[in-house]
């Protein structure tokens, strides 16, 4: 599938914020951010944070746990991110942003296919998830079967930001 030469059968083009009820048609129906493709840039994502309007916000969340070494540490993590999504949610953000850059010598980043797929299904679980779009800002994604397996376990867009600057320098 080549989105360059077949863009009239295909496209990477995709829509985030919430989605409503698909059996009716409301002006809340366009509520959405249009992303041309799900590689975010690190001014596309800059943007998607700043968003704070009545029906379409964003809230950062940091996918750590505490890097100890204590039994546990990285299942409280993970459930602390996925309390951490459920309030964001219920507070009407709809752009839900995983990200690992606040990761230090105390705190270590949860993998991020790990990280998405726990508030996917926290989500699904407590009835949220038609209410907030997934987006994931991480290190430690490197390569296209990284970037295609995060959008297979709920992400709508990513942002490998190690990646990027590393083509940077280059």
């Amino acid at each position: 599938i080549d989105p360059i030469r077949e863009e009239m059968v295909m496209s990477l083009r995709t829509y985030v914020g919430a989605s409503k009820n698909l059996l009716s048609e409301t002006p809340e129906h366009c509520r959405k951010v249009e992303i041309l493709q799900p590689l975010l840039c690190n001014e596309q994502l800059a943007k998607l944070k700043h968003i704070d309007q009545s029906q379409l916000k964003a809230k950062a969340l940091d996918t750590l746990f505490g890097a100890g070494g204590g039994a546990g540490e990285l299942e409280k993590g993970l459930d602390q991110l996925c309390r951490a999504a459920k309030d964001a949610v219920n507070e009407g953000n709809s752009l839900l942003i995983l990200s690992d850059r606040n990761a230090d010598t105390d705190h270590a980043a949860i993998p991020s296919l790990l990280a998405t797929a726990a508030v996917h299904h926290s989500l699904i679980r407590d009835g949220l998830r038609a209410k907030a779009e997934i987006i994931v800002e991480s290190g430690d994604v490197s390569e296209t079967h990284h970037l295609a397996t995060l959008i297979g376990y709920g992400a709508a867009a990513v942002n490998p930001y190690v990646a990027i600057e590393t083509l940077k320098v280059m």
